[in-house]
């Protein structure tokens, strides 16, 4: 520093010298961001869950709405109604147990 510097220019160095320091510590602190894999990870693992839960929201959203067009088409359709016989259904539960305790004890003998 030679003795013929103004104070003008001694203020436009030092806040030079100021901006330097600044944009150094911006560097270094991206560069440290660079380097934290943990942190990049769990970056990346937030990003994918959440696009997932976004994609499951648009999932359930379109079978909702299918759902819904499903049942008001069934509601306008005429469809017979079935009729349910749940006594056959029964009698065959029942005689295929019979025949299993059949041969159960047929064969313990």
């Amino acid at each position: 520093m030679s003795s013929q510097e103004t104070p003008a220019d001694q203020q436009a160095l030092r806040s030079d010298i100021a901006e330097t320091r600044a944009e150094l510590g911006e560097t270094v602190a991206a560069l440290s961001a660079k380097t934290d894999v943990r942190a990049r990870a769990s970056d990346a693992v937030g990003q994918v869950a959440d696009q997932a839960r976004e994609k499951a929201r648009a999932v359930g959203d379109q079978v909702k709405a299918g759902a819904v067009s499903v049942r008001d088409t069934l509601a306008e359709a005429e469809v017979p109604a079935v009729v349910r016989r749940p006594v056959p259904l029964a009698v065959l539960v029942g005689a295929a147990v019979g025949v299993a305790l059949v041969v159960f004890w047929w064969r313990r003998r």
